[in-house]
């Protein structure tokens, strides 16, 4: 059976403390602590697989003009599957659902996705909100190594 994409509930913070900290503890996702998920709880979708969380994914809001796609995590068990495609996919399609107009951005060590997806790259400095909210508090600041995306055309189809 695929998986499902819904959006988080509470039954679900446990699983995407599990999948958020297999990745935190490598450095290749910030961490979150259960306080942050909760609060953040209605910007998370999970991808569900009769009823195990194998994949989740959650946003960003700067307001109505931009949202950041961040916390793309799946299961080891299910890499390469296509979760992470139904994940970025249904969020993107909820954003441009309720936002428009806004412009849709990730900063990610793996751009190579994310291009197949039909995000660009662009230079970080065109996302000044980002840089004041996080990276200006990250460890990897001065030697960062990952790319800023946007997606390329907010009303058009992504490429799956």
């Amino acid at each position: 059976m695929s998986a499902q994409v819904r959006e988080a509930g509470p039954q679900d913070v446990d699983a995407i403390l599990a999948i958020i900290n297999h990745y935190a503890v490598r450095g290749v996702i910030l961490p979150r602590d259960r306080a942050d998920v909760l609060k953040s709880l209605p910007h998370f979708l999970v991808a569900d697989r009769n009823g195990t969380v194998v994949g989740i994914v959650s946003r960003h809001d700067y307001g109505a003009h931009l949202k950041e796609v961040r916390s793309l995590a799946v299961a080891d068990t299910e890499r390469r599957g296509g979760i992470g495609t139904l994940l970025v996919t249904g969020l993107v399609e909820r954003l441009r659902r309720d936002f428009p107009d806004a412009k849709i951005f990730v900063l990610t060590a793996v751009p190579a996705f994310f291009t197949r997806l039909g995000f660009c790259a662009v230079e970080k400095s065109t996302l000044p909100e980002k840089i004041w909210k996080d990276c200006r508090y990250c460890a990897h600041q001065d030697n960062c190594d990952e790319t800023a995306l946007t997606l390329s055309n907010a009303r058009g189809t992504m490429q799956p």
